[in-house]
């Protein structure tokens, strides 16, 4: 039994309902969360920074 004759066999004939859970392959953009690793490791970076010239 193949997926889509699977999640088929509870709907009515001639159903046109989107898919909820897209399957294969559909991965979130790659720029919704890098900008956000950015920020992040831009801030440890400053924290570093800021905490060696306060040592020093």
């Amino acid at each position: 039994m193949t997926d889509d004759e699977f999640y088929k066999r509870n709907h009515p004939e001639g159903s046109t309902l989107p898919e909820d859970r897209p399957r294969e392959g559909a991965l979130p953009s790659p720029s919704r969360g890098g900008k956000g690793v950015w920020v992040v490791l831009g801030i440890v970076v400053l924290f570093i920074i800021v905490f060696a010239l306060i040592l020093v």
